[in-house]
């Protein structure tokens, strides 16, 4: 059972650094920057909207992720 816990978390960890690769590759903070999306507190807009594409490459839903 240990094993398909650290096969499902490496693979997260994968999509996580796939989709963190592209957002700094592509340079997509400095894009939400030149569009003026932001926000005046808490988490940068940048990370959120890189957490929730995480989410749709992990396949898993925001409210089923927050309720755990």
């Amino acid at each position: 059972m240990t094993s398909i816990l650290s096969e499902n978390t490496a693979a997260e960890n994968k999509s996580a650094n796939y989709v963190a690769n592209f957002f700094k590759e592509h340079k997509i903070g400095q894009a939400l920057k030149q569009s003026n999306f932001f926000k005046q507190k808490g988490f940068p807009c940048k990370d959120l909207l890189q957490f929730l594409v995480t989410l749709v490459f992990m396949g898993k839903n925001l409210w089923r992720y927050l309720d755990t």
